[in-house]
């Protein structure tokens, strides 16, 4: 059926499957600087009363449109001709129903119902998501619609993955002159040649706001492009997809994203256990595109796969979320008891006593440690060598004493009976202990997601009927951890917001229940896919594009166990979920 056909009998159906190939195609590629004002409550967790943003406000604002316009067209489309019968309605309306009821009930409904600075996913943008779904679910009937939704995704694709591969070596079109201008809005045209993304030199970061996101997208577009180019007959469009492949897998080796690599290997297993018997009869063509990943694996200087699997499995500190290693011993403990503040490094512990007015400090056996101080400074040194690393400086205007360790310094407040540290906005926080479950010793696991995680865990005795509300993770994280961010995210001032966890970030903002929904709808996906095509000759395009989409789902959930859904790649996951679904209906209904 041509598309002017198409048109005629089906108009409703087309415009629902062009507004889906528009989610995938476009929105993805925004960038555009918008300042937002924060309300008290808002700012209060964040950097500035106003929010610059430039990779997800606009995301999200085209992306509610869209599904504005997706639901008009669908409802016309479904009145006419009914829905698809399956039970993938069932975990869908509980998720929704409890994203909903957590975010009403929230103690913060302006982040629940629009999102959070810098992320803008709260509740309008999780049903977005949940109608992008069913409506890819109802309007995949045939190849052509495949062809569109994924044909747009490819273009899209394609323009991303230039451009990744551009900013890798060096040359990023956001800070060219009219990179800039593109970005920026014309008030804002003086910032021209001047912006600058800190994101590590040489380092992917695309149009998704972080390469850990980069590394989302890419471990599920590239599944999906490997899995079309092993499964294609035709010779020409072979090559189109094995080049796209390849680019794409520099893409994502250009993000040095370990949490995407370890997708992509997820997703590329599921292709080789499904696949196993079209490519013994045509391996040649599985060696190409190997010899061309490891060829662009070895230029562009990317961890190998071992080395990304022992980051997961042993604990290391890496640039990003934790400071370089240092050269002096590590803080082992920070503990504050009224007057009484102690700092244990693995060498030595200095304490320090306030009694009034009067600053003492001592060893661990309580013995005087003889001091240095510079009164017009206002610097204290220690005369004793193991000692030498650290200094203080006393700030008696505003009673603040600055603990300076190598390059790394805590603040600490001064009261008659109180040490105080300063943290998230410069508040003063009390120096003690907050709950935390499981990754003792191994909390820079996975560049401090296990610091994250043991201190999130905590938070699910309160969210298992429901959540906090959508994208209100930040507001229930234990920010006043000002020891264990210091020792283990490199500063006590940082923000946490956002657990490095697409399953714990659902469990906490929208309830245990609608994670379990997830896992029912997720996981029910995966099962049929292996009931349809674990056997499959692959004769039917049905199995060669039904299995590229699922190692392209599977990818992405891998990831998700150690990045979080963010508005810039969870549309592209969600309609190539209802799209598989889709797929997986025509097949069984093919098979029956």
């Amino acid at each position: 059926m041509n598309l002017k056909k198409m048109f005629k009998q089906e108009k409703w159906r087309l415009k629902a499957i062009l507004l889906l190939a528009f989610v995938v195609t476009i929105i993805p590629l925004i960038v555009y600087l918008r300042e937002i004002p924060l309300n008290e409550t808002l700012a209060n967790y964040w950097t500035d009363e106003v929010n610059t943003d430039f990779f997800s406000f606009y995301k999200m604002f085209l992306l509610l449109m869209a599904s504005f316009f997706l639901a008009i067209a669908f409802l016309a489309y479904s009145s006419k001709n009914g829905l698809k019968k399956t039970y993938y309605y069932l975990p869908i309306g509980v998720y929704s129903f409890f994203a909903i009821i957590s975010s009403l009930l929230s103690s913060y409904t302006d982040a629940a119902l629009l999102g959070f600075p810098d992320r803008y996913e709260g509740l309008l943008v999780l049903l977005a998501y949940m109608l992008l779904v069913v409506v890819a679910i109802n309007v995949v009937r045939d190849k052509k619609s495949v062809k569109l939704i994924l044909g747009g995704l490819l273009i899209s694709a394609t323009v991303l993955g230039i451009h990744g591969v551009l900013q890798f070596i060096g040359w990023d079109f956001f800070q060219t002159e009219l990179g800039s201008r593109l970005i920026l809005p014309s008030a804002y045209h003086d910032l021209v040649g001047e912006l600058e993304f800190q994101f590590g030199e040489n380092r992917t970061y695309s149009t998704m706001f972080n390469p850990n996101y980069v590394g989302s997208y890419g471990a599920m577009l590239v599944s999906l492009t490997l899995g079309i180019y092993l499964t294609s007959a035709k010779k020409k469009f072979s090559y189109l997809m094995g080049a796209l492949t390849v680019l794409l897998f520099a893409y994502l080796i250009g993000s040095q994203s370990r949490a995407g690599m370890v997708g992509f290997i997820a997703g590329l297993a599921i292709l080789a256990l499904f696949l196993r018997n079209p490519l013994r009869n045509n391996w040649k063509k599985a060696a190409i595109i190997a010899v061309a990943f490891v060829i662009i694996f070895t230029s562009m200087e990317a961890y190998s796969i071992d080395d990304i699997l022992s980051e997961i499995i042993t604990p290391e500190t890496e640039e990003g979320l934790v400071e370089e290693t240092h050269d002096v011993p590590d803080v082992v403990d920070i503990r504050g008891d009224g007057n009484h503040l102690a700092i244990e490094t693995e060498e030595v512990e200095i304490n320090m006593v306030l009694e009034g007015t009067d600053l003492s400090f001592f060893d661990e056996d309580g013995e005087d440690l003889i001091i240095n101080f510079n009164e017009e400074e206002g610097e204290i040194t220690f005369l004793e060598e193991a000692y030498q690393d650290h200094s203080f400086i006393l700030d008696f205007e505003q009673n603040l004493i600055n603990w300076i360790y190598d390059d790394r310094n805590a603040v600490f407040h001064l009261t008659e009976d109180q040490f105080y540290m300063l943290g998230m906005n410069n508040n003063a926080y009390e120096v003690s202990e907050v709950e935390s479950w499981g990754f003792e010793g191994r909390e820079e696991m996975g560049s401090s997601r296990g610091y994250i995680w043991s201190r999130s865990l905590p938070l699910l005795s309160d969210t298992i009927v429901t959540g906090h509300g959508a994208d209100t993770y930040a507001m229930y994280f234990p920010q006043e951890d000002v020891v264990g961010k210091f020792m283990h995210l490199g500063s006590s001032h940082r923000i946490v917001d956002k657990p490095h966890n697409l399953f714990l970030q659902q469990a906490i903002n929208t309830g245990i229940i609608s994670l379990l929904a997830l896992l029912v709808l997720w996981g029910g996906y995966l099962l049929e896919g292996f009931k349809l095509y674990f056997k499959s000759d692959f004769e039917s395009w049905q199995a060669k594009i039904g299995v590229a989409v699922m190692a392209a789902v599977t990818a992405y959930l891998v990831t998700g166990i150690f990045n979080d859904s963010v508005v810039s790649v969870a549309p592209v996951f969600w309609v190539l979920l209802g799209t598989g679904i889709g797929i997986n209906l025509l097949a069984r209904k093919a098979v029956n």
